[in-house]
């Protein structure tokens, strides 16, 4: 892990030399997004994402912050817990907001161009490098793999074809992947705004995804060669040990105190 300050020169020595996404970038790469001239002592504000067609992809982010960012104070603070899913915007928008910065101060550049089939490999080595899901805006990528994996059989619109052998395996090395961030947990980065917050998600994430594969299993019957139930009953004793320590010693928020860390002051 980098540590703060060698981020902030890293992100530093790069942004002035990068290409601004213009209507011409209409292909597949990654980009940062930034609020510009803000360091602060608790974010670096900065988010890297991937996209097939970068041009629209700052398009969808500009109208998705504007929306917030013209609500009122009371008005935006009472949305918070209906943006679920939509962070990404409520942290943009506090933090402009809460540091007399417009929508003007946002800006969208590109990292890199590359093929679709390299987008996922080339992502998270940018977030890696500029460390954005300690630091910056980005989410875990357990939460990101989890969320899409629930919405394959959330919104399948024939249930009856879900190859639920697929899932609960690719489910059950997610929840190994899981326990191993948690592990990797740093109460010394708690200063950093966001970090908490990913955890919180993360957990929350973890115990869904685990509820969502005992479900399966269950109502599936399904007979593998992995023992399957071994792994979930292992799951569930330490997601209850490792939520009550968390929740105990405060290193995650819940609730009104997580909604609370997007709100402008």
């Amino acid at each position: 892990m980098k540590k703060y300050n060698e981020v902030v020169k890293n992100y530093k020595d790069i942004i002035n030399s990068l290409k601004e996404i213009d209507s011409k970038d209409k292909t597949s790469g990654i980009y940062i997004l930034y609020i510009d001239n803000l360091i602060l002592d608790d974010i670096i504000p900065i988010y890297v994402g991937q996209s097939v067609n970068l041009y629209n992809r700052r398009t969808s982010h500009r109208t998705n912050t504007k929306k917030l960012f013209e609500l009122s104070k009371e008005q935006y603070n009472k949305t918070i817990p209906l943006n679920s899913g939509k962070y990404l915007y409520c942290k943009l928008v506090s933090t402009l907001k809460n540091n007399n910065k417009t929508l003007d101060d946002v800006k969208f550049k590109i990292l890199e161009y590359c093929n679709k089939d390299e987008l996922d490999d080339k992502e998270s080595y940018w977030i890696n490098y500029f460390e954005t899901t300690i630091y910056g805006f980005n989410q875990f990528e357990e939460i990101i793999k989890s969320n899409k994996l629930t919405a394959e059989i959330v919104y399948a619109k024939d249930k009856t074809k879900i190859d639920y052998d697929d899932i609960a395996i690719r489910g059950t090395e997610l929840l190994a992947k899981f326990k191993n961030k948690v592990e990797k947990f740093d109460k010394s980065l708690l200063k950093y705004k966001y970090y908490s917050i990913n955890y919180s998600l993360l957990l929350g994430n973890y115990n869904s995804l685990f509820r969502v594969l005992e479900r399966i299993t269950t109502e599936n019957f399904m007979e593998m060669e992995e023992n399957i139930d071994d792994i979930l009953v292992e799951t569930e004793y330490y997601l209850k040990i490792i939520l009550g320590l968390f929740i105990k010693n405060d290193y995650i928020k819940i609730g009104p105190d997580m909604f609370k860390t997007f709100e402008i002051n």
